[in-house]
């Protein structure tokens, strides 16, 4: 995500870069300041996130004045809130330097009952957070309130989570970038000595021996790498990632479940694993239940075990 760009839809930008004309000249100033040394949407609103995490989650705080700007009220006098002003805030401040955002709003899982085995879902659970709009992901949540409660599994991209959510795969930062290639060490060939053909011959054969020795390392370490399966959702990621390289990547308004059929139909050699990946996904990531039984992870593994190859040949420069 740090590489998405800001190539918006127009759809994004008529409408997730409003602000009204009340909002103070100082909360873009301030924005600016946080983000001074950013130069990716992403990092910005990292930044913001981190800076307005400094302030404090407090249920009986006021509410921000009403006689002025609220957002400003609540960054330059009160410093404390509940989740709306955090969410608020963020969404504002993120506008204001031109990085689409908007504000969404739900319920955390709530208490499970033992007795029923059903979540209760109380007011208190309640919650309201930023969602951030990337291209070529969509919109991705953060979460700048400071609510102990909070786990990672709200967050996908902010600073909760240890690196973004969509190049957990990449083992090597050679093969970052564009996905165009793979890069190689640079070699140079040997100035030709007056007739002396030996030395150019060694030199070529010196370039390509280092050449395709490093190719193969680049290659052997990336598909090692994507053996490393993890939870569900960072499988999810592996596989978004790795299929958009070869223009399929998941669309903004695609479920995942959509996506996956789409993924199917394009790679018919791995159906069943996308197909296993979705649900565990879905289930994984929309359910009160966060956590997989060892029977789903098992499944889980062997889904990917069985699909990354198939995704992998298809990006490799040769198969092309």
């Amino acid at each position: 995500m740090a590489e998405a760009g800001t190539l918006y839809p127009e759809w994004v930008t008529s409408h997730y870069l409003q602000l009204p004309s009340s909002v103070p000249p100082r909360v873009k100033q301030l924005a600016l300041r946080v983000t001074e040394d950013k130069t990716s949407a992403f990092s910005q609103a990292v930044a913001l996130e981190e800076y307005l995490r400094r302030f404090r989650y407090n249920l009986e705080a006021r509410s921000p004045s009403r006689r002025g700007d609220e957002v400003d009220s609540f960054l330059f006098v009160q410093k404390e809130g509940v989740c709306t002003d955090f969410a608020t805030a963020m969404v504002v401040m993120l506008r204001s330097i031109g990085v689409p955002a908007r504000l969404a709003t739900g319920y955390l899982p709530g208490q499970r009952d033992g007795a029923t085995d059903n979540y209760i879902v109380r007011g208190r659970d309640y919650h309201a957070w930023p969602e951030v709009y990337f291209p070529g992901f969509g919109w991705i949540e953060f979460e700048p309130t400071p609510r102990p409660e909070l786990t990672d599994e709200i967050t996908i991209g902010g600073s909760s989570v240890n690196e973004p959510f969509f190049e957990e795969f990449f083992v090597d930062e050679t093969f970052l970038g564009d996905g165009s290639g793979f890069s190689a060490p640079a070699a140079t060939l040997p100035v030709e000595p007056r007739r002396n053909v030996v030395l150019p011959v060694i030199g070529i054969a010196l370039l390509a021996l280092l050449t395709g020795g490093a190719l193969w390392l680049i290659v052997n370490r990336l598909y090692q790498g994507l053996r490393l399966s993890g939870n569900a959702p960072g499988v999810y990621a592996k596989m978004c990632r790795l299929a958009s390289l070869v223009g399929t990547g998941p669309v903004v308004t695609e479920t995942p479940l959509e996506y996956c059929g789409r993924l199917a139909g394009a790679f018919p050699d791995g159906a069943t694993a996308i197909g296993s990946i979705g649900e565990l996904y879905t289930e994984a990531r929309f359910s009160p239940r966060k956590d997989l039984g060892d029977a789903q992870l098992v499944r889980l593994q062997k889904s990917w075990v069985e699909l990354y190859p198939v995704l992998f040949k298809r990006r490799l420069p040769w198969r092309r």
